[in-house]
């Protein structure tokens, strides 16, 4: 017996040795690895057309609208301050910042209700019997150059819906380019079309027909911290 344990033993011995040496080799499969560090975040930089930092976009004599440090209208905004941009530094800020411009502005809707522009028929000209107020309108935006615009297209009733909208748009670019030559940055000024939608006048006579072929201004008054606003009730694509 002494001699059959002996030869068995080693044979154990043999086979012990062969499965810890395979299994060394030949780890089970679908076992990876742990990493032994925290993989790295890469952070992003601002972007944006201005990243010169904190003084990014400001004027120098430390007046109108200053550039947030991501080339919007950020924490750097001036609320109080004059608009010295010029209608070319407006054209390389990102949309975004061209919008926040005039978003949040309290809205005047009085102070030139006395100035609002009338047409002739199906046109889009500014007659030259309200190129003065055009020209008060500018004025006033030449002395307060905190403040912003808003010109509204209107049309009487007659034509089809798409036709008075794409008429009304082009009475309050016609508008806006009356403005410009009077010597305000077209930058501050907006246009919006209301169509047919809005007449200041019921009624299918001339006179209300008259009326209601229209452009209005509208004062965006400088953003105040806290200050109530009204919002352009129209979605955002459409304004220009």
């Amino acid at each position: 017996m002494k001699n059959l344990f002996k030869p068995l033993s080693v044979l154990g011995l043999i086979l012990a040795v062969s499965l810890m040496t395979s299994g060394c080799k030949n780890p089970k499969p679908g076992l990876t690895d742990i990493p032994t560090t925290s993989p790295r975040i890469k952070q992003v930089g601002p972007t944006g057309p201005s990243q010169g930092g904190n003084n990014a976009g400001k004027n120098n004599n430390g007046g109108g609208i200053g550039l947030g440090d991501n080339g919007g209208f950020g924490s750097g905004t001036n609320l109080g301050g004059g608009d010295n941009m010029t209608d070319d530094d407006f054209s390389k800020l990102s949309a975004d910042a061209q919008r926040e411009y005039f978003e949040g502005r309290p809205m005047d809707r009085e102070v030139f209700k006395a100035y609002t522009v009338h047409f002739d028929f199906d046109s889009s000209s500014v007659r030259p019997a309200d190129m003065g107020n055009v020209q008060s309108v500018a004025d006033y935006l030449s002395s307060h150059a905190d403040c912003a615009l808003l010109i509204e297209g209107h049309c009487d009733e007659r034509g089809t819906d798409e036709y008075n909208q794409a008429l009304g748009e082009r009475r309050a670019q016609s508008v806006k380019e009356a403005i410009a030559n009077a010597g305000i940055a077209s930058h501050r000024v907006r246009t919006l079309s209301y169509g047919e939608s809005k007449p200041a006048e019921d009624g299918t006579t001339a006179e209300a027909y008259a009326k209601n072929r229209r452009g209005e201004f509208v004062l965006l008054l400088p953003k105040t911290e806290g200050g109530s606003t009204e919002a352009i009730d129209t979605p955002a694509d459409v304004i220009e």
